[in-house]
């Protein structure tokens, strides 16, 4: 561990600085994580699926429920890798993929509530509302 090594060597004040980074850093995740908003909104002709976070401009898919081809309801969030985006504690957004789902847009701010997987002909979204079960049902119901 070269890192260690370099420590032990270095002098009070260089150990200060790296310490008062490792804290910032810290503070920053908390601070991020903690300051995003998501919101899920059912209109009569659209879900408007909206993130917006400490460090991102506000994104908004508007997904018509006419071109919305399934809509399916995981329990716990499926094996999935990030190919672009952010994931960190509970919040996962930007691209993602997955074997069996292929790519997506995940808009996640707690994996561990169910899910709600919407797929139309052009595009793929991972969702995390508050009651995926009663969002799902919805969308059926205005397909």
């Amino acid at each position: 561990m070269w890192f260690l090594n370099k420590l032990q060597k270095a002098d009070g004040r260089t150990v200060s600085t790296a310490i008062a980074l490792i804290i910032l850093a810290v503070m920053g995740i908390a601070w991020f994580s903690f300051n995003s908003t998501m919101s899920f909104t059912a209109s009569d002709s659209a879900l408007s699926i909206s993130y917006r976070g400490v460090l991102f401009k506000k994104t908004t898919y508007v997904v018509n429920y006419a071109d919305i081809e399934r809509v399916e309801l995981y329990p716990i969030a499926p094996p999935m890798r990030r190919s672009f985006g952010f994931g960190m504690g509970k919040i996962q957004v930007g691209t993602y993929s997955s074997d069996a789902l292929g790519s997506f847009k995940a808009v996640i701010n707690d994996p561990g509530r169910p899910l709600l997987f919407i797929k139309t002909k052009d595009q793929a979204y991972m969702i995390s509302p508050e009651d995926a079960a009663a969002l799902k049902q919805t969308i059926e119901a205005k397909r």
